[in-house]
């Protein structure tokens, strides 16, 4: 199935029967290739989409390219150049993080309030934790996860697990400060 989109960019029958056909040959071996490089399913799904895109609004010239082999070639290209494209900007936005994000205390000295505070209490405020902070934790710390680590068992970008773990650190600390547990310098 083509995306509606790019039906929409392809105004002659012909090229998209062509259109169509190449997606189904091709789609799984351009997915293939934009997550050899992005490592994310969602982000390879966006760039297989951007190529395909790029791929409609150019169809009356891909139209003309008559070898199968050369079709494929191109499209393969178009879905490496997305997912560089995309690479990069997610990147750009990685390095972006605004500077309240972060957080003041290292893991080990994290690690080090909470093994000083109450056991009880600490694990009642860790389970109050909005869910997505508590398991981003729970992998980091309990299990040992690396932040990639704990993207790929959460099923989310890096970044959002570098979010996670930052925000959930920061709502933690907040707490045993409140509960007058720690002065970790956050002022």
């Amino acid at each position: 199935m083509i995306p509606m989109l790019c039906a929409d960019l392809i105004d002659d029958k012909k090229n998209l029967l062509r259109f169509e056909e190449l997606c189904t040959a091709h789609r799984k071996e351009m997915l293939m290739v934009a997550y050899q490089i992005l490592q994310d399913y969602h982000d390879a799904e966006d760039a297989v989409q951007d190529a395909l895109i790029g791929i409609a609004r150019n169809m009356s010239t891909v139209g003309k390219i008559t070898r199968p082999a050369d079709v494929r070639l191109y499209v393969l290209r178009a879905a490496r150049n997305a997912a560089l494209n995309r690479a990069a900007a997610l990147n750009r936005r990685e390095a972006e993080l605004p500077p309240d994000d972060a957080c003041p205390m290292s893991d080990a000295d994290f690690w080090s309030v909470c093994s000083g505070s109450d056991y009880q209490r600490l694990l009642e405020l860790f389970a109050a934790m909005p869910e997505v902070y508590r398991e981003a934790l729970y992998d980091h710390f309990v299990l040992g996860f690396t932040t990639r680590e704990v993207a790929a068992a959460l099923d989310i970008k890096v970044s959002t697990a570098k979010q996670r773990l930052v925000r959930g650190k920061k709502l933690l600390l907040q707490k045993l400060e409140e509960e007058g547990y720690t002065n970790h310098g956050t002022d």
